[in-house]
């Protein structure tokens, strides 16, 4: 979202004051105004491994607001447990996503973050929207299936919403810059 969209889904609110007054937002209200805007239109992230040279438009989801849509399929609800519990109630906040499943060993640990990566990406694309496989598309004018993306991209947007910082800052760097030979 650019930064008219959001100027003008500020004036928006600030106009729907009651009774024709003009309300001004408050600060805490204009940041609510623009996280809600983000979350509804997205943000944009670029696939540069997939061969798709505009970006699409994505939310950052984190691990908890994931559980909280119920977006992982059930049979990955153990290691999410496991993941907070180690991030969380055992108080090692520094050990991201990936270190608690590498615990596992190295081929469950990149099997379990490929599926979290899927759901992911499953869950965070906005437009347009991702769904699990070709069969699922009811309309393809604004749904793309999760097989259409490399592995590298669906890897990059799981980092991306993790708060991995470099992921994050070549995500960014590569929406800004505009179409990519990578690939």
């Amino acid at each position: 979202m650019d930064t008219t969209q959001v100027v003008d889904l500020v004036a928006m609110a600030e106009d729907e004051a009651p009774n024709g007054a003009v309300a001004r937002m408050t600060r805490a209200q204009r940041m609510r105004a623009q996280r809600q805007a983000a979350r509804d239109t997205g943000i944009p992230f670029r696939l540069i491994h997939s061969g798709i040279d505009e970006p699409v438009m994505v939310r950052r989801l984190d691990l908890l607001e994931m559980v909280q849509l119920g977006a992982f399929p059930s049979h990955l609800q153990a290691v999410v447990d496991r993941i907070i519990a180690a991030q969380i109630g055992g108080g090692s906040t520094d050990r991201s996503a990936s270190d608690v499943l590498m615990a596992d060993g190295a081929l469950a640990g990149v099997r379990h973050i490929q599926a979290m990566a899927d759901a992911t990406c499953i869950a965070g694309f906005v437009d347009p929207q991702l769904v699990a496989t070709e069969a699922e598309i009811t309309n393809p004018h604004e749904q793309f299936a999760l097989t259409e993306l490399n592995a590298k991209d669906r890897m990059r947007f799981w980092s991306f919403c993790q708060g991995e910082e470099a992921a994050s800052a070549d995500a960014l760097k590569s929406a800004d810059a505009g179409p990519s030979d990578a690939g």
